[in-house]
């Protein structure tokens, strides 16, 4: 008895130490089933690229081709940084603008003019900080985003957008302040007469707001800048624009991988090509 006890205690502990062994064996190989050999596990938290743009990797180190160029980060981020500062500032003026402006338009300009300034600028400085806060994403995080390319041609567009509507936004700021200056109530010989509201108050507000103008035409300009940055290769563009060589974003790009397609070239073709992928693609794969 004590014989048979013993032999059965041997052949426990010889198929335990089998099942171990086999156990480490497995995850070592990575085989999923005992006696079948099959490829080792992969394990990835991304999801699987999308089928209309195979090539991400490719331009995870900043290069988009020789047409597109390369990015510089150093300068990509000191650029997004001071847009982002310029953008806030930006907003600032046009808020108290069209504050002044909403409290006082009736003795300055008409409810029309004082509608379409209040909406484009504030849309300038919607775009403006949107725009700031995707190139900083872009410039900072370009290795862990899901779409580079996409990305890139997004903050492109916003950049864009933002240079319409900031030309426009500084043709309506003029015309708001000239039209503020021709109605000027000061020069209304009985102004006492036909308002209730205080002269001084008024005349205050006015040089407030004619001062905020100007202000806020220079921090317009200052945004064209910021943006334009995103758009021009100014290493490129003629023979003069080569001293601003040092100050651009992108720089001469290198060839793409041998199947690498190079990216799409013209705001037509980079618009189209966004939005194409927006309609393709669920946005929760842009990043």
């Amino acid at each position: 008895m004590a014989e048979n006890e013993a032999e059965a205690d041997n052949e426990s502990n010889q198929n335990q130490s089998v099942q171990v062994i086999s156990t480490d064996s497995y995850s070592q190989t990575g085989l999923t089933d005992v006696g079948t050999e099959c490829e080792p596990l992969v394990i990835s938290d991304r999801k699987d690229d999308v089928e209309d743009d195979p090539y991400n990797d490719a331009y995870r180190n900043g290069n988009f081709g020789i047409k597109r160029g390369k990015i510089n980060f150093t300068r990509a981020k000191r650029w997004s940084v001071a847009h982002f500062f310029s953008a806030i500032i930006m907003t600032s003026f046009t808020l108290s603008c069209v504050i002044l402006l909403g409290n006082n338009h009736k003795y300055w300009i008409s409810s029309d003019l004082r509608d379409w300034f209040s909406a484009i600028t504030i849309l300038c400085c919607l775009l403006g900080l949107t725009m700031s806060s995707c190139s900083c994403y872009l410039s900072s995080s370009l290795a862990k985003i899901r779409r580079p390319l996409f990305f890139l041609l997004l903050v492109r567009l916003l950049a864009f957008l933002e240079l319409v509507f900031i030309v426009t936004g500084i043709s309506l700021t003029i015309a708001v302040e000239s039209e503020a200056k021709e109605r000027n109530p000061w020069r209304e010989k009985y102004y006492y007469y036909w308002t209730t509201d205080s002269p001084r108050d008024i005349a205050d507000n006015f040089k407030s707001f004619v001062v905020l103008c100007s202000f806020l035409v220079i921090s317009m300009v200052v945004e064209l800048i910021m943006a334009g940055a995103w758009l021009f290769h100014w290493w490129k563009c003629c023979d003069g624009c080569e001293a601003l060589k040092s100050f651009c974003i992108f720089e001469p790009g290198e060839p793409l991988a041998s199947g690498v397609s190079d990216p799409p070239t013209g705001i037509i073709h980079e618009c189209a090509y966004v939005c194409w992928s927006i309609y393709k693609i669920d946005l929760s794969f842009i990043i």
